[in-house]
């Protein structure tokens, strides 16, 4: 395991024994990815991104200036 691993798993370890994960939404339902594999593979991080950044496909972003 090199250190980056390692320091992330002591982290999310932490964070579980401290009860972080216990409330979040969706927990114990299944995760939704028909959405995510139904887009083009090319442009699966590129919608991950913007939707995890609450903007919505096909919405333009106003560019700044």
């Amino acid at each position: 395991m090199d250190p980056v691993e390692k320091i992330a798993e002591e982290k999310i370890q932490a964070a579980m024994e401290n009860g972080e994960f216990d409330n979040l939404p969706g927990r114990g339902k299944p995760v939704d990815l028909r959405e995510y594999f139904n887009a083009p593979a090319h442009l699966r991080a590129a919608f991950s991104l913007l939707k995890n950044a609450g903007k919505e496909k096909g919405k333009r972003i106003k560019e700044k200036g």
